[in-house]
C-alpha cells in the first residue's frame, strides 16, 4: 500500500468516527429508556418535587444514600425503588419498623406482582389490568381524589390495619399496617409521589397527607426525636445510573460534544506525531562496513594517529565492559595473559601504537596493520579461549 493511500484510509477512519458521533446527536441508539426516579431528578418520574414540598412543610427532611436504614426511629420514605426488594432488604426494613420506625412504601412501577409477607400485604393487579386514574376516598382526604395505578393492596387478615385510600369498587390503594411497635403505610403505586403528580394540587395533597399521617404516628410514639428520611440507598446502588444520566436526554448533547472534541484532539495529535512505530532491532555491522568506515575516516582526516587512538579507546571500553574495572590495556602482562598472545608480540605491537600516537602521522598500511591487531585483541578479550585439559 502506498503512502498516499494509507494516509487517505486514516483520514477516512477519523472522519467516520467523528461523523458517527455527530449523527448520534440527532438519532440515538435504540434501547432501554432511562428513568430517573430518585429525589434528585427533575424528570416526570423523579421525586425532587416531593422533596422540595416536604422541606417546606416539615422541620427535618433529609436524604439518606449511605445506608438503607436510618439512625433512630424516624419516618422513612421508600418510593419507587429501581429493583425488587430482596429477602435481606425486606428483613432489614421489617426490623426497622418492628423497633418503632414508620415506613412509607410504594413499590416501583416495574416491580413484580407478589406477596410482601414481611410487611403484611399482597400486591395484586386491578381488575382492568390497565394503569388508569381512579377516584379514591378515605379518612385522610376530604371528598374524592384521583389516584393512578393498575394495582391494589390486599392486607393479610391477621394484621391490624387501617385503610387510607379506597376506590368505588372497594379496591385498597393505601393502607396503614401495624407491625410490631411501628407502622407500614403501603401504597399500590408510586405515581402520586412523582414530579408530574406534584404539579396537580389534588394529587400533591394526597401524597403529602399520606406522609403526614405516617409521620404523625411516629411523632406520637417518639415525640420530637423523629424526622423524615427519604431513602436513596437503592437508587445510589445502581451502577448504570452515572452513564445513564450523562447519556440521558438532558445531558446527552453536551456529553457527545465532549466526545467529538476528544476525537478531534486525538486526530490532531495523531497527524502531528504520526502512528506509533515499533522499535526494530538494529542489524549488526559486517566487517566490510567497519573497514569502509575506517577508510573513509582516514581519507577525510589524513591523520592515521587519530584513527588508532579512537580505535584503541573503543577496544579499552569494551574490555572494561567484559572484564570490569580491572581491565587495563596498558598492562602488558595482563593483556598477554587475557588474550593468550605471546608477550613479545604484545610488547612490539603496543610499542608501535605508542610511536604512532607520539608521531601524529602514519602511513595507511601501518594504520591498517595496527587496526587488524587491535581487532584480534578485542575478539580475544570478548571471547577468551580456554585450554582443554588433557
Amino acid at each position: 500500500m502506498s503512502i498516499v493511500s494509507s494516509q487517505r484510509s486514516r483520514i477516512a477512519l477519523w472522519l467516520t468516527a467523528v461523523a458517527f458521533v455527530i449523527v448520534l446527536q440527532f438519532w440515538w441508539i435504540p434501547g432501554q429508556t432511562y428513568r430517573a426516579s430518585d429525589s434528585y431528578s427533575t424528570m416526570s418520574d423523579g421525586k425532587l418535587g416531593l422533596f422540595r414540598v416536604l422541606e417546606r412543610l416539615f422541620p427535618e427532611v433529609t436524604r439518606e444514600a449511605d445506608s438503607l436504614i436510618p439512625k433512630g426511629t424516624q419516618t422513612m420514605i421508600l418510593v419507587d425503588p429501581p429493583t425488587d426488594l430482596d429477602s435481606s432488604t425486606r428483613f432489614e426494613l421489617n426490623k426497622f419498623v418492628s423497633h418503632g420506625g414508620t415506613l412509607v412504601f410504594a413499590p416501583g412501577i416495574e416491580s413484580d406482582i407478589g406477596p410482601y409477607n414481611e410487611f403484611g400485604f399482597d400486591l395484586m393487579l386491578h381488575d382492568s389490568n390497565i394503569r388508569s386514574k381512579v377516584s379514591v376516598t378515605g379518612p385522610i382526604v376530604e371528598g374524592t381524589r384521583t389516584w393512578e395505578s393498575n394495582r391494589k393492596i390486599k392486607t393479610r387478615p391477621y394484621f391490624s390495619h387501617t385503610d387510607l385510600l379506597t376506590d368505588t369498587e372497594g379496591g385498597v390503594h393505601a393502607t396503614a399496617i401495624e407491625l410490631g411497635r411501628g407502622t407500614v403505610v403501603a401504597c399500590s403505586g408510586p405515581e402520586a409521589f412523582s414530579n408530574k403528580a406534584m404539579l396537580d394540587p389534588e394529587r400533591a395533597e394526597t401524597a403529602v397527607r399520606l406522609i403526614e399521617y405516617a409521620h404523625s404516628l411516629n411523632t406520637k410514639s417518639n415525640r420530637n426525636t423523629a424526622g423524615i428520611v427519604i431513602c436513596e440507598r437503592m437508587n445510589d446502588a445502581r451502577t448504570g445510573d452515572v452513564w445513564g444520566i450523562l447519556l440521558g436526554p438532558a445531558l446527552r448533547h453536551g456529553s457527545l460534544q465532549i466526545v467529538i472534541i476528544g476525537l478531534l484532539v486525538a486526530w490532531l495529535g495523531y497527524e502531528q506525531f504520526g502512528p506509533h512505530r515499533k522499535r526494530g532491532k538494529a542489524g549488526r555491522k559486517s566487517l566490510t562496513d567497519s573497514a569502509e568506515a575506517l577508510g573513509n575516516l582516514q581519507f577525510r582526516t589524513k591523520n592515521g594517529a587519530q584513527i588508532v587512538e579512537r580505535y584503541f579507546e573503543y577496544v579499552a571500553m569494551n574490555a572494561r565492559r567484559s572484564s570490569g574495572q580491572l581491565a587495563n590495556l596498558h598492562s602488558l602482562d595482563w593483556l598477554a595473559a587475557r588474550t593468550g598472545l605471546p608477550i613479545e608480540e604484545v610488547k612490539t605491537q603496543m610499542a608501535r601504537i605508542g610511536n604512532v600516537l607520539k608521531s601524529g602521522s602514519e602511513t595507511p598500511s601501518n594504520v591498517s596493520s595496527i587496526i587488524r591487531w587491535l581487532a584480534i585483541v578485542q575478539q580475544r578479550l570478548l571471547h577468551p579461549q580456554t585450554k582443554r585439559k588433557k
